[in-house]
Protein backbone atom coordinates (compact mmCIF):
# COMPACT_ATOMS: atom_id res chain seq x y z
CA UNK A 1 0.00 0.00 0.00
CA UNK A 2 1.45 3.41 -0.94
CA UNK A 3 2.34 5.73 1.95
CA UNK A 4 -0.21 8.46 2.79
CA UNK A 5 1.91 11.44 1.73
CA UNK A 6 2.31 10.41 -1.95
CA UNK A 7 -1.41 9.67 -2.08
CA UNK A 8 -2.17 13.16 -0.81
CA UNK A 9 0.30 14.64 -3.29
CA UNK A 10 -1.30 12.57 -6.05
CA UNK A 11 -4.75 13.87 -5.12
CA UNK A 12 -3.54 17.48 -5.08
CA UNK A 13 -1.70 17.03 -8.37
CA UNK A 14 -4.69 15.50 -10.14
CA UNK A 15 -6.97 18.24 -8.76
CA UNK A 16 -4.66 20.99 -10.00
CA UNK A 17 -4.31 19.39 -13.42
CA UNK A 18 -8.08 18.96 -13.70
CA UNK A 19 -8.62 22.60 -12.76
CA UNK A 20 -6.10 23.78 -15.34
CA UNK A 21 -7.59 21.58 -18.06
CA UNK A 22 -11.12 22.81 -17.34
CA UNK A 23 -10.02 26.45 -17.24
CA UNK A 24 -8.00 26.28 -20.45
CA UNK A 25 -10.68 24.36 -22.33
CA UNK A 26 -13.44 26.73 -21.17
CA UNK A 27 -11.66 29.97 -22.05
CA UNK A 28 -9.76 28.67 -25.05
CA UNK A 29 -6.04 28.10 -25.31
CA UNK A 30 -5.54 31.00 -27.69
CA UNK A 31 -7.15 33.54 -25.39
CA UNK A 32 -5.15 32.20 -22.45
CA UNK A 33 -1.95 32.52 -24.47
CA UNK A 34 -2.82 36.08 -25.48
CA UNK A 35 -3.50 37.09 -21.88
CA UNK A 36 -0.27 35.48 -20.67
CA UNK A 37 1.81 37.14 -23.39
CA UNK A 38 0.19 40.54 -22.70
CA UNK A 39 0.89 40.20 -18.97
CA UNK A 40 4.53 39.27 -19.63
CA UNK A 41 4.87 42.14 -22.13
CA UNK A 42 3.42 44.60 -19.61
CA UNK A 43 5.81 43.45 -16.90
CA UNK A 44 8.80 43.64 -19.24
CA UNK A 45 7.83 47.07 -20.60
CA UNK A 46 7.19 48.59 -17.18
CA UNK A 47 10.69 47.63 -16.08
CA UNK A 48 12.35 48.33 -19.48
CA UNK A 49 13.55 44.72 -19.61
CA UNK A 50 13.85 44.11 -23.32
CA UNK A 51 15.99 41.00 -22.84
CA UNK A 52 13.57 38.71 -24.67
CA UNK A 53 10.46 38.76 -26.81
CA UNK A 54 7.32 38.16 -24.66
CA UNK A 55 6.16 35.33 -26.93
CA UNK A 56 9.56 33.66 -26.65
CA UNK A 57 9.55 34.13 -22.87
CA UNK A 58 6.12 32.47 -22.69
CA UNK A 59 7.34 29.52 -24.80
CA UNK A 60 10.43 29.24 -22.58
CA UNK A 61 8.17 29.14 -19.54
CA UNK A 62 6.12 26.31 -21.05
CA UNK A 63 9.27 24.39 -22.01
CA UNK A 64 10.68 24.73 -18.49
CA UNK A 65 7.38 23.46 -17.07
CA UNK A 66 7.30 20.49 -19.44
CA UNK A 67 10.96 19.66 -18.84
CA UNK A 68 10.39 19.71 -15.08
CA UNK A 69 7.38 17.41 -15.45
CA UNK A 70 9.37 14.90 -17.54
CA UNK A 71 12.40 15.12 -15.25
CA UNK A 72 10.20 14.29 -12.26
CA UNK A 73 9.17 11.00 -13.86
CA UNK A 74 12.79 10.27 -14.77
CA UNK A 75 14.33 10.73 -11.32
CA UNK A 76 11.56 9.14 -9.20
CA UNK A 77 11.26 5.46 -8.39
CA UNK A 78 8.80 3.02 -9.98
CA UNK A 79 5.88 4.10 -7.80
CA UNK A 80 3.27 6.07 -9.78
CA UNK A 81 2.45 8.26 -6.80
CA UNK A 82 6.12 9.19 -6.30
CA UNK A 83 6.55 9.87 -10.02
CA UNK A 84 3.52 12.17 -10.13
CA UNK A 85 4.58 13.95 -6.96
CA UNK A 86 8.10 14.60 -8.27
CA UNK A 87 6.77 15.56 -11.71
CA UNK A 88 4.31 18.09 -10.33
CA UNK A 89 6.90 19.55 -7.95
CA UNK A 90 9.50 20.02 -10.70
CA UNK A 91 6.87 21.29 -13.12
CA UNK A 92 5.84 23.94 -10.60
CA UNK A 93 9.50 24.86 -10.13
CA UNK A 94 9.98 25.13 -13.90
CA UNK A 95 6.87 27.30 -14.19
CA UNK A 96 7.96 29.67 -11.42
CA UNK A 97 11.70 29.86 -12.21
CA UNK A 98 11.50 32.21 -15.26
CA UNK A 99 9.15 34.53 -13.40
CA UNK A 100 11.46 34.57 -10.39
CA UNK A 101 14.37 35.45 -12.68
CA UNK A 102 12.26 38.26 -14.15
CA UNK A 103 11.54 39.64 -10.69
CA UNK A 104 15.24 39.49 -9.81
CA UNK A 105 16.12 41.45 -12.97
CA UNK A 106 13.45 44.05 -12.15
CA UNK A 107 14.77 44.38 -8.57
CA UNK A 108 18.34 44.85 -9.85
CA UNK A 109 17.14 47.50 -12.26
CA UNK A 110 15.44 49.42 -9.45
CA UNK A 111 18.62 49.16 -7.39
CA UNK A 112 20.69 50.62 -10.24
CA UNK A 113 18.12 53.38 -10.71
CA UNK A 114 18.27 54.24 -7.03
CA UNK A 115 22.06 54.35 -7.16
CA UNK A 116 22.12 56.59 -10.26
CA UNK A 117 19.47 59.02 -9.05
CA UNK A 118 21.73 61.45 -7.09
CA UNK A 119 24.09 61.84 -10.05
CA UNK A 120 21.17 62.49 -12.38
CA UNK A 121 19.75 65.14 -10.06
CA UNK A 122 23.17 66.79 -9.77
CA UNK A 123 23.37 66.97 -13.56
CA UNK A 124 19.93 68.58 -13.73
CA UNK A 125 20.90 71.08 -11.02
CA UNK A 126 24.14 72.06 -12.78
CA UNK A 127 22.36 72.46 -16.11
CA UNK A 128 19.61 74.65 -14.65
CA UNK A 129 22.16 76.78 -12.80
CA UNK A 130 23.89 77.26 -16.15
CA UNK A 131 20.70 78.84 -17.51
CA UNK A 132 18.85 75.90 -19.06
CA UNK A 133 15.21 75.17 -18.40
CA UNK A 134 14.18 71.92 -16.76
CA UNK A 135 13.02 70.58 -20.13
CA UNK A 136 16.39 71.39 -21.73
CA UNK A 137 18.31 70.08 -18.73
CA UNK A 138 16.46 66.78 -18.88
CA UNK A 139 17.10 66.53 -22.62
CA UNK A 140 20.81 67.02 -21.95
CA UNK A 141 20.78 64.52 -19.08
CA UNK A 142 19.36 61.76 -21.29
CA UNK A 143 22.64 61.61 -23.22
CA UNK A 144 24.82 61.87 -20.10
CA UNK A 145 23.38 59.52 -17.49
CA UNK A 146 23.54 55.71 -17.85
CA UNK A 147 20.60 53.39 -18.10
CA UNK A 148 18.09 52.82 -16.55
CA UNK A 149 17.92 56.46 -15.39
CA UNK A 150 18.36 57.65 -18.97
CA UNK A 151 15.32 55.61 -20.02
CA UNK A 152 13.21 57.13 -17.23
CA UNK A 153 14.32 60.65 -18.13
CA UNK A 154 13.51 59.81 -21.75
CA UNK A 155 9.95 58.82 -20.84
CA UNK A 156 9.46 62.04 -18.85
CA UNK A 157 10.91 64.08 -21.73
CA UNK A 158 8.61 62.36 -24.22
CA UNK A 159 5.55 63.03 -22.06
CA UNK A 160 6.50 66.71 -21.87
CA UNK A 161 6.87 66.83 -25.66
CA UNK A 162 3.39 65.38 -26.06
CA UNK A 163 1.90 68.16 -23.93
CA UNK A 164 1.72 66.55 -20.50
CA UNK A 165 2.39 68.74 -17.50
CA UNK A 166 5.61 68.37 -15.54
CA UNK A 167 3.78 67.42 -12.36
CA UNK A 168 1.82 64.70 -14.18
CA UNK A 169 4.96 63.34 -15.84
CA UNK A 170 6.75 63.17 -12.50
CA UNK A 171 3.79 61.44 -10.87
CA UNK A 172 3.79 58.85 -13.66
CA UNK A 173 7.49 58.30 -12.95
CA UNK A 174 6.72 57.59 -9.29
CA UNK A 175 3.98 55.14 -10.28
CA UNK A 176 6.28 53.25 -12.67
CA UNK A 177 9.03 52.87 -10.06
CA UNK A 178 7.95 52.02 -6.55
CA UNK A 179 11.00 53.59 -4.90
CA UNK A 180 11.03 55.77 -1.82
CA UNK A 181 13.71 58.06 -3.22
CA UNK A 182 11.84 58.59 -6.50
CA UNK A 183 8.68 59.44 -4.55
CA UNK A 184 10.75 61.85 -2.46
CA UNK A 185 11.94 63.64 -5.61
CA UNK A 186 8.44 63.75 -7.08
CA UNK A 187 6.76 65.05 -3.91
CA UNK A 188 9.44 67.71 -3.38
CA UNK A 189 9.22 68.88 -6.99
CA UNK A 190 5.41 68.87 -6.88
CA UNK A 191 5.40 71.11 -3.80
CA UNK A 192 7.95 73.47 -5.35
CA UNK A 193 6.02 73.72 -8.62
CA UNK A 194 2.67 74.18 -6.90
CA UNK A 195 3.74 76.91 -4.48
CA UNK A 196 6.45 78.64 -6.51
CA UNK A 197 9.59 77.21 -4.90
CA UNK A 198 13.05 76.97 -6.40
CA UNK A 199 13.19 73.62 -8.21
CA UNK A 200 16.99 73.83 -8.55
CA UNK A 201 17.51 74.13 -4.80
CA UNK A 202 14.94 71.43 -4.14
CA UNK A 203 16.71 68.98 -6.44
CA UNK A 204 20.06 69.86 -4.87
CA UNK A 205 18.81 69.23 -1.34
CA UNK A 206 17.03 66.02 -2.33
CA UNK A 207 20.17 64.78 -4.11
CA UNK A 208 22.24 65.22 -0.94
CA UNK A 209 19.54 63.52 1.12
CA UNK A 210 19.30 60.54 -1.25
CA UNK A 211 23.09 60.17 -1.33
CA UNK A 212 23.28 60.14 2.47
CA UNK A 213 20.42 57.61 2.62
CA UNK A 214 22.19 55.36 0.14
CA UNK A 215 25.46 55.54 2.08
CA UNK A 216 23.59 54.59 5.24
CA UNK A 217 21.92 51.72 3.36
CA UNK A 218 25.29 50.39 2.17
CA UNK A 219 26.71 50.61 5.68
CA UNK A 220 23.64 48.83 7.02
CA UNK A 221 24.03 46.07 4.43
CA UNK A 222 27.66 45.57 5.42
CA UNK A 223 26.78 45.35 9.12
CA UNK A 224 24.01 42.80 8.52
CA UNK A 225 25.90 40.81 5.88
CA UNK A 226 27.02 38.14 8.33
CA UNK A 227 23.49 37.60 9.59
CA UNK A 228 22.10 37.30 6.05
CA UNK A 229 24.79 34.77 5.16
CA UNK A 230 24.01 32.77 8.28
CA UNK A 231 20.33 32.70 7.31
CA UNK A 232 21.17 31.24 3.88
CA UNK A 233 23.63 28.68 5.29
CA UNK A 234 21.24 27.53 8.01
CA UNK A 235 18.43 27.23 5.46
CA UNK A 236 20.28 25.03 2.95
CA UNK A 237 22.55 23.07 5.31
CA UNK A 238 20.02 20.30 6.25
CA UNK A 239 19.18 19.65 2.61
CA UNK A 240 22.85 19.55 1.61
CA UNK A 241 23.43 16.99 4.36
CA UNK A 242 20.42 15.04 3.11
CA UNK A 243 21.82 14.95 -0.43
CA UNK A 244 25.29 14.01 0.86
CA UNK A 245 23.94 11.16 3.00
CA UNK A 246 21.86 9.91 0.07
CA UNK A 247 24.97 9.81 -2.12
CA UNK A 248 27.07 8.08 0.55
CA UNK A 249 24.47 5.58 1.78
CA UNK A 250 21.86 5.29 -0.95
CA UNK A 251 20.63 1.85 0.10
CA UNK A 252 19.45 3.15 3.48
CA UNK A 253 18.38 6.69 2.55
CA UNK A 254 16.23 5.95 -0.52
CA UNK A 255 13.81 3.59 1.31
CA UNK A 256 13.64 6.08 4.17
CA UNK A 257 12.82 8.99 1.83
CA UNK A 258 10.21 6.91 -0.02
CA UNK A 259 8.45 5.95 3.21
CA UNK A 260 5.64 7.97 4.69
CA UNK A 261 7.60 8.75 7.86
CA UNK A 262 10.61 9.97 5.90
CA UNK A 263 8.55 12.24 3.68
CA UNK A 264 6.71 13.65 6.67
CA UNK A 265 10.03 14.41 8.38
CA UNK A 266 11.38 16.10 5.22
CA UNK A 267 8.24 18.23 4.92
CA UNK A 268 8.42 19.25 8.58
CA UNK A 269 12.10 20.18 8.25
CA UNK A 270 11.35 22.16 5.09
CA UNK A 271 8.55 24.14 6.76
CA UNK A 272 10.68 24.84 9.84
CA UNK A 273 13.62 25.98 7.69
CA UNK A 274 11.39 28.34 5.69
CA UNK A 275 9.94 29.80 8.89
CA UNK A 276 13.41 30.30 10.39
CA UNK A 277 14.74 31.90 7.20
CA UNK A 278 11.81 34.32 6.96
CA UNK A 279 12.15 35.11 10.67
CA UNK A 280 15.85 35.94 10.37
CA UNK A 281 15.23 38.01 7.22
CA UNK A 282 12.54 40.02 8.98
CA UNK A 283 14.86 40.68 11.90
CA UNK A 284 17.61 41.91 9.56
CA UNK A 285 15.24 43.89 7.32
CA UNK A 286 15.70 47.28 8.99
CA UNK A 287 13.69 50.14 7.53
CA UNK A 288 15.72 53.28 6.96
Amino acid sequence: MPPPLPLAALFVSVSIMAYLVIRVSSTGYSSYTDRAVKAINAQLSENFLFVMDPQRFYVLNLLATGFGFIAGFAIADDSLASQLSAAMALAAAGFCLPRIILRILAARRLERLNRQLPEGLDLLVNSMRAGLTLYQAMQRAIAKVPKPLAAEFGVIHQELRLGSGLRDALRHWAVRNNLVDVKLVVISADIALRYGGNVTEVFDNVSRLIRSRYMFYRELRSLTGEGRLQAVVLAILPFLLLILLTIINRQSMVPFLMSGLGQCIVCIVFVMQVISYVWIKNILNIEY
